[in-house]
């Protein structure tokens, strides 16, 4: 299980399946109150759809959306590559990430008919 010494990584593409995977990560931390940073989501695991899903970097991670950069057993959103520089615990050993890739093609028309 996931540990603010060695935390969970999720990379969301958009378009790419991460949606549902950042639903379980932060239904997953909760359940085990594990302190978990996921945009979009408050520290109780409720969805905010008000709220701006994009955030690259671990600034806005607070104890009122799942907790400080130190506490972190679970990460997941549109970050960049490395944001778990950001975490203390992670300095010397890159914790495990996720990241779910599509076929670029399948990945283009989805986004076309997103914004029509």
């Amino acid at each position: 299980a996931p540990t603010p010494d060695r935390p969970f990584v999720f990379l969301h593409h958009e378009k790419c399946a991460g949606s549902s995977v950042r639903r379980h990560v932060v239904r997953a931390a909760a359940d085990r109150n594990l302190g978990f940073f996921v945009p979009c989501y408050d520290g109780g695991g409720v969805y905010r759809e008000d709220e701006r899903c994009y955030a690259f970097d671990l600034a806005n991670a607070t104890t009122l959306n799942g907790g400080d950069p130190a506490t972190l057993a679970a990460v997941a959103g549109h970050f960049q590559w490395g944001v778990w520089n950001e975490m203390p615990s992670t300095l010397l050993d890159p914790p495990p990430c996720l990241t779910i890739t599509r076929h670029p093609v399948d990945r283009a028309i989805s986004f076309f008919y997103e914004r029509v």
